[in-house]
């Protein structure tokens, strides 16, 4: 299980070629109100392939129950 947060810009930018001021707007529409502001997004999944391991820490570490 991995769980993964940023702030809307990087998450927005980290992949430049498919982000756009449409995505951007996309979000907004989709998770917010009028003239509310999102802040960080949060992804809660399972890796599709391995990954090497990192300072990152993996979701099952601090998050209790089976998922």
């Amino acid at each position: 299980m991995l769980f993964s947060m940023g702030n809307i810009q990087e998450a927005t930018n980290q992949k430049k070629q498919i982000s756009s001021k449409k995505q951007f707007d996309d979000i907004h529409k989709d998770m917010a109100e009028e003239d509310e502001t999102i802040l960080m997004l949060f992804r809660i999944g399972k890796p599709i392939s391995e990954v090497p391991r990192s300072m990152r820490m993996d979701a099952g570490d601090f998050i209790e129950g089976d998922f």
